[in-house]
């Protein structure tokens, strides 16, 4: 019956088991939403809480780096201590993964470091709501990159919701985060003006 239903493989949309429409790669679609929720999720909400627009571009650029560099050091050092293994530190396609819990840390630093740089440290705690919320829509974007190229794929499942990869459907566990992050959006934005101190 799932062969009727839309799924995707190899990045190419499948609908009633033919190929319909070819999908851009996973890490163009990031960036992608990065710049999207700087200029509707960044911009506006500094407009609207009178803050400084170059620190919060200091704050994007320094996020740009240093969420991909913490999220990948800490993958190394993650396995280094679970497995003593060289091998393992890199994924599928050859390259160094990436942990959230990484990235996270280095967006935070980042933060501190762009109020710094822009002499914003008073408003620290503003600069920490916009860019909460501009994490969650960048992580959004992220996972429709990993739920395109299976590059995290679950349990075999006869579900129908399942994605079909390698012959096998499959759970997608990138597609669960995907709707977990439109719940937490739908909580957090409308939030936004309701909750006074920072």
């Amino acid at each position: 019956m799932s062969f009727f239903l839309p799924y995707l493989s190899n990045r190419i949309l499948y609908v009633f088991g033919y190929p319909a429409i070819y999908l851009f790669d996973w890490f163009l679609i990031s960036w992608v939403g990065k710049i999207i929720a700087l200029f509707l999720i960044v911009f506006p909400e500094t407009k609207r809480l009178k803050l400084n627009k170059v620190t919060s571009i200091y704050i994007f650029l320094l996020t740009i780096f240093l969420t991909e560099y913490f999220a990948r050091i800490i993958f190394v050092l993650s396995h280094y201590f679970l497995h003593h293994d060289l091998s393992k530190f890199h994924n599928n396609y050859g390259t160094l993964g990436r942990v959230y819990f990484g990235a996270f840390i280095g967006s935070l630093l980042a933060i501190w470091l762009g109020t710094l740089i822009g002499k914003e440290r008073k408003n620290i705690g503003k600069y920490f709501d916009i860019f909460l919320i501009y994490q969650i829509v960048t992580l959004f974007a992220y996972r429709i990159g990993n739920f395109m190229s299976h590059s995290h794929v679950g349990k075999i499942t006869h579900l129908p919701w399942g994605i079909y990869y390698q012959g096998q459907l499959r759970h997608e566990p990138s597609m669960y985060e995907l709707i977990s992050l439109a719940i937490l959006f739908c909580i957090v934005w409308p939030l936004r003006k309701k909750i006074n101190p920072p």
